[in-house]
């Protein structure tokens, strides 16, 4: 009886432990731009950090989208009045036709701009997360880039 019971609660600690070792996902609120035709919107979304991708999950279907940590060839921050593109110009001028309204606004938003080869997206980050969003990113190897600390740099090292 006394081995039972022993072996009945090895069996529970292990199985609790276990369930406790389990690879947390990361969420976070955030919003994407999403092309709709000729306009553009802003899609409510939860970021989610999986052990090996990253995926960006709305509610309506086919805005999707899954990135795995390996693929991503860039991630960029920036904290301004519209996203700040550093790809090339023509990935600027490919996402800059669709956000051609957002060029008129008038208060800084926290901007992620998220590369991979063959796709990308654009986030619209919180006031509340956006701090954690690019240790995320960072902590599973994807390199983030802060545009607005990169400026910085350039005009201390020029001596402006």
């Amino acid at each position: 009886m006394r081995k039972t019971i022993t072996l009945l609660a090895l069996a529970c600690f292990l199985m609790g432990t276990s369930a406790f070792a389990q690879t947390r996902v990361q969420t976070f609120d955030a919003e994407m731009l999403v092309s709709n035709g000729k306009n553009q919107e802003e899609e409510f979304i939860s970021i989610q950090f999986g052990e090996d991708d990253v995926t960006f999950l709305s509610k309506k279907p086919g805005v999707t989208k899954t990135f795995k940590y390996s693929e991503i060839k860039m991630a960029e921050y920036s904290y301004s009045k519209k996203p700040r593109y550093t790809t090339g110009a023509m990935l600027g001028l490919a996402v800059t036709v669709f956000l051609l309204p957002l060029m008129f606004t008038k208060s800084k938003k926290h901007w992620m701009t998220v590369q991979t080869e063959s796709d990308y997206a654009v986030l619209k980050l919180k006031k509340s997360n956006y701090r954690m969003i690019s240790p995320a990113f960072e902590t599973h190897g994807a390199k983030v880039i802060d545009a607005g600390n990169q400026n910085q740099k350039k005009k201390d090292d020029s001596g402006k």
